[in-house]
C-alpha cells in the first residue's frame, strides 16, 4: 500500500519514453480504498499508474465505477480482451463489459504469456469491435498504447480495420 516502499524495493515496472507509466496489478486483498490511493500516491509521485485487469479484482467486480474513480484519479484503466472471451470466467467477463460500457477502458491488454493468447485476444478484439465500432478499438489497441510508449500515432482513418488484410 505504500508507494515508496514499491521504489525502495524496486518492484515497481515501468514504462514509457520517459518512464512515467507504472504498470499495476492489485493482490486479491486489496480493497478499494487501498487501490484507490494508491493511484492517488503514484500520481503525486509524478507516475501515470495504468491499472491491468482491473475486471479481475475483486473489488472492482462488486463495484465496476470503482474503475471509473480510478481513472479520474490519473490512472489508465486497461481490461484484457481475452475477458470478452470469457477466459477468465463469466464475472471478469461481465465486468470487462460494463468497464468498456462506460467508458472506463483506455487501452485493452492482450496478457499473452505464450502464444496461444493471441487468438483468444484477436478474438477479443473483433468482438469489441463488432459491438462497440472500430473507431473504439483503434484508440484501446492502438493510439493510447502508442501514447503510453512515446509515440504519436497515425492518424485515424475512417475505414480503420484491423482485421482486412492490405
Amino acid at each position: 500500500p505504500e508507494v515508496e516502499n514499491l521504489f525502495r524495493d524496486c518492484r515497481i515496472s515501468l514504462t514509457g519514453k520517459e518512464n512515467k507509466y507504472a504498470l499495476i496489478e492489485f493482490t486479491a486483498d486489496v480493497n478499494s480504498q487501498s487501490a484507490l490511493a494508491a493511484v492517488f500516491q503514484l500520481s503525486l509521485s509524478g507516475f501515470r499508474p495504468v491499472i491491468v485487469h482491473p475486471e479481475r479484482f475483486y473489488f472492482v467486480q462488486r463495484h465496476p465505477e470503482v474503475a471509473g474513480e480510478m481513472q479520474s484519479r490519473g490512472a489508465l484503466i486497461m481490461p484484457n480482451a481475452t475477458s470478452f472471451m470469457g477466459h477468465y470466467g463469466m464475472t471478469a467477463m461481465d465486468t470487462a463489459e460494463k468497464i468498456l460500457q462506460s467508458g472506463f477502458a483506455d487501452a485493452l491488454a492482450s496478457d499473452a504469456h505464450r502464444p496461444d493468447y493471441y487468438e483468444q485476444y484477436l478474438l477479443g478484439c473483433k468482438y469489441v469491435a463488432k459491438k462497440f465500432g472500430n473507431s473504439l478499438l483503434y484508440e484501446l489497441t492502438w493510439k493510447t498504447p502508442c501514447k503510453i510508449l512515446g509515440y504519436e500515432p497515425e492518424s485515424e482513418h475512417d475505414d480503420f480495420d484491423p482485421f482486412t488484410e492490405k
